[in-house]
């Protein structure tokens, strides 16, 4: 997908003249459209921009995919999106996967379809519990800043927490996903610093995400 799009729908294109002087399908002939793959809801989710989640903010992307004949997916292009994040996660998602090629009569064809990635925040316990975990952060932001000085010359950026509570709103797991440096002493104050902190109980185990921004 690093080839540019207007080589690569050339490319496309010209395969398809290529094609129609060999035996091209007969425009009369009845046209099925490609289908999606089954696990795209589930790669959704899991392509779903952290910072995103950890907000609760759902977005949404539109793009223009190529796909050969076999159903792979050659290129991607995102023509809109409510953030530019929605736009790449769509991207990433869609490389790889296999549809089920379009077809005229009985034979697969090469096609340019329009596709939308509809991220939508779920299974959460709703706006107020987001507003109680920025909370809960912000009490516990004198221990950042305590993980935080010794590394402030040379952290800048994003630091994405993730930690799952019990039903009790205790921390019995926690990571950083993302982090624009690679120090033990820094993540292992700042983890150990979560693993203390206590969330609104929800009656079962959930997991959250939230971006810690430094240098800024």
């Amino acid at each position: 997908m690093r080839t540019t799009w207007l080589s690569s729908l050339a490319l496309l294109l010209a395969l398809g003249c290529a094609g129609a002087t060999a035996g091209a399908p007969d425009e009369t002939l009845p046209y099925t459209a490609p289908r999606q793959p089954r696990d795209l809801n589930l790669r959704l989710q899991q392509h779903f921009p952290a910072e995103a989640r950890a907000t609760g903010t759902s977005g949404l992307a539109r793009v223009r995919v190529a796909l050969a004949e076999d159903g792979r997916v050659l290129l991607v292009k995102p023509i809109a999106a409510t953030e530019p994040q929605f736009a790449e996660a769509c991207e990433q998602m869609l490389e790889d996967t296999r549809w089920s090629p379009a077809r005229r009569g009985q034979r697969p064809v090469s096609e340019v379809i329009s596709f939308q990635c509809r991220f939508e925040v779920r299974g959460g316990p709703g706006p107020g519990y987001e507003a109680a975990v920025r909370s809960v952060v912000r009490e516990h932001a004198p221990e950042i800043a305590a993980c935080h000085a010794p590394v402030a010359d040379i952290l800048e950026g994003t630091v994405v927490l993730e930690w799952t509570t019990d039903g009790d709103g205790e921390v019995a797991r926690a990571r950083i996903t993302a982090s624009p440096i690679e120090d033990e002493s820094f993540e292992r104050c700042l983890l150990e610093a979560v693993r203390t902190w206590r969330f609104p109980p929800v009656g079962h185990e959930r997991t959250s995400a939230y971006p810690l921004r430094f240098g800024y």
